[in-house]
C-alpha cells in the first residue's frame, strides 16, 4: 500500500507521468521513491512504461534541430551538438514526419 503522506501529490504525479515524465524524474522532484510513485500510479489505474533507455527529447527540441538541418547543418553536426548519434536525429525527424532536404 502506498504511503498516505503523498496522497496530496499523487494526482500531479499521474498528470506528469501521462505527459512523459519518468519515475526517476518524479522521484527527484518530490523526494519520494520510484516504488512509492509507481504504487500510486497503479492505484490511479495507470499502466507503467517499461524501464530502460527512452527518447526524452521534446518536440520543441526536435523542431529546433530541424531548423538547424534546414539551414544546412548535417545530421552528424546536429547530433554532436545534442549529444546523440546522427541516426537518433534522423529518427526524430522521421517520427515527426519531417521531410529530408533535397540533395
Amino acid at each position: 500500500m502506498a504511503k498516505k503522506r503523498y496522497q496530496n501529490v499523487a494526482a500531479r504525479w499521474a498528470t506528469l507521468y501521462r505527459r512523459g515524465a519518468s519515475l526517476e524524474e518524479l522521484a527527484e522532484l518530490s523526494g519520494a521513491t520510484r516504488l512509492t510513485i509507481a504504487n500510486y500510479l497503479r492505484q490511479y489505474g495507470i499502466a507503467l512504461r517499461r524501464r530502460g533507455p527512452r527518447d526524452t527529447v521534446s518536440k520543441k527540441r526536435i523542431l529546433l534541430a530541424y531548423k538547424e538541418y534546414q539551414s544546412g547543418a548535417s545530421l552528424a553536426e546536429i547530433g554532436e551538438n545534442m549529444g546523440v548519434s546522427k541516426q537518433a536525429v534522423q529518427q526524430w525527424f522521421v517520427r515527426l514526419d519531417l521531410p529530408r532536404r533535397s540533395r
